[in-house]
């Protein structure tokens, strides 16, 4: 009994001592205080004022009240009823539990510095001064930053983002920063991400300066820099990303339906299903996945090679205008049943290096097509209005759907020499394709082919080229209306006398 009543008194010797702080406790700001200052302990019940491993509750009372720190606070858990103003000025503020409050609740800071673990809940967060810290997973509706910067430890949601004077927010790798609202940036704001995933439903006015890396989603985003580095993944769904200077190191762009927009320089890869695109005159595009167009594109590129197929199928399956500042080799296109593609800009050719199908509407704004060596032979599909329909390559296959009408007033089809002809047959052996020439064709046009099941309709027949010196072409069966094959006698295993 003795030792228990020693230690009773040595607990009341330091409740005393510490000013009547019970360690461990929860306060709760008495329910008639409208406002006041934290550090006044008569406004706390029990009275005294909380500290490190204390939990505070702020009562639903529904009367708005203010309350200021007039010192450096810790404190664990946070509960805030309705309608509370937190203003902690520039004093340090340290949490490091749970902090839950409803919309109608906010925290402002003008500095010190400021560290929160987990926000389950608050209405609004506003930082103009000091550091900022949020440690745990958290959830805000509002977080306004001016001039503060933020490196959020674990994953980050805010309903509204709004940035003023020079702000950068880092996201950490595998971590995940989603406004699901609208990031309001003003001044010169600066988001960055490595192996991290940005989401950003809008934006309105401009982010200065946008870096990411490793799987980031954004969402009607506009930036003036975009860095990410090759590991990238930026993820699109059906909205807009426009940028008016893109990184140089091939972030993956994907979408479901959006848009992307490069204004100045800049350098992608593109995979999915796009509504527009427009890369500038200094930019590099590469496919990295077969990609499809509902709506215009411009690829304002000024050399060919920074336009990268790779292998992938290009689908147009809505009203799209392709506009090329120079001659670009796609390896497949697909214009699909409804889609219609217009060819445009001051590139007078195109490039198939694969197949071409064409279900749709296809208008040819006098630019040619011309089937180059690719991953293998070419189909062409559909029936199509060519201005030009060129090939070049030597031992090229060039298969014609059989059935299937091409039509152009300029037919060339040509390889360097008969030891390296080119095919001209159809997919269906001994079913025809139709070739319709609406201007008669000379021996200029062609040479050192190998045709076979093909049929020149409308009367302009088909001159298969010249047949002199290392330039032969030749019937391998079942044409009609082609001409100037070349004919040879057949060795038949004797000599005269």
């Amino acid at each position: 009994m003795k030792r228990n009543a020693a230690i009773v008194a040595a607990a009341l010797a330091v409740a005393f001592a510490t000013g009547g702080r019970v360690w461990g406790a929860t306060y709760t700001w008495q329910a008639g205080t409208a406002a006041g200052d934290w550090q006044t302990p008569t406004k706390w019940n029990p009275n005294g004022t909380p500290g490190a491993g204390d939990d505070v509750v702020f009562e639903d009372v529904g009367a708005a009240k203010t309350i200021t720190t007039s010192a450096p606070v810790t404190i664990q858990h946070i509960t805030l009823g309705t309608n509370i103003l937190l203003d902690t000025g520039a004093n340090d503020f340290t949490h490091t539990g749970t902090l839950t409050g409803g919309a109608t609740n906010t925290i402002t800071s003008t500095g010190g510095a400021k560290s929160f673990a987990t926000i389950a809940a608050l209405g609004t967060l506003t930082a103009s001064g000091g550091t900022l810290a949020i440690t745990k997973d958290s959830s805000i509706g509002t977080l306004s930053l001016t001039g503060v910067d933020l490196s959020p430890t674990e994953n980050l949601v805010l309903a509204d983002f709004n940035t003023a004077g020079t702000t950068v927010t880092t996201i950490g790798s595998g971590l995940e920063f989603t406004v699901t609202g609208t990031l309001t940036a003003t001044g010169t704001t600066t988001l960055s991400g490595t192996n991290a995933r940005l989401n950003v439903a809008a934006v309105t006015n401009t982010v200065t300066t946008l870096n990411l890396a490793s799987s980031s989603a954004l969402t009607n985003v506009t930036v003036t820099t975009l860095s990410a580095d090759a590991g990238s993944t930026l993820d699109l769904g059906s909205s807009s990303l426009s940028v008016t200077d893109f990184s140089l190191n091939y972030p993956l762009v994907q979408s479901s339906g959006g848009s992307l927009t490069i204004g100045n320089t800049g350098d992608a890869a593109i995979a999915g299903a796009f509504n527009t695109l427009s890369v500038p005159a200094n930019g590099h595009l590469r496919l990295s996945g077969n990609t499809s167009f509902s709506g215009n594109v411009t690829l304002g590129i000024t050399t060919a090679g920074n336009f990268i197929p790779n292998g992938y199928r290009v689908t147009f399956n809505g009203t799209t205008t392709l506009s090329m500042a120079v001659v670009f080799t796609f390896e497949d296109i697909l214009i699909s049943s409804g889609g219609s593609l217009t060819l445009a800009g001051a590139a007078a050719d195109i490039n198939v290096g694969g197949d071409w199908e064409n279900r749709g509407t296809f208008t040819h704004g006098s630019k040619n097509v011309v089937f180059v060596a690719g991953s293998g032979p070419s189909t062409i599909s559909g029936n199509s209005v060519f201005a030009g329909l060129h090939c070049y390559t030597d031992s090229k296959f060039l298969y014609f759907e059989a059935g299937s009408t091409q039509q152009t007033s300029d037919i060339r089809f040509q390889s360097s020499d008969r030891s390296v002809p080119m095919t001209l047959s159809s997919t269906v052996p001994g079913v025809q394709w139709y070739i319709l020439s609406s201007v008669a064709t000379d021996t200029t046009n062609n040479a050192n082919l190998l045709v076979s099941d093909s049929y020149a309709v409308l009367g302009n027949t088909i001159n298969a080229g010249p047949q002199t010196g290392t330039d032969y072409s030749y019937d391998y069966g079942n044409n009609t209306n082609w001409t100037n094959f070349f004919t040879s006698n057949n060795w038949t295993g004797t000599t005269s006398a």
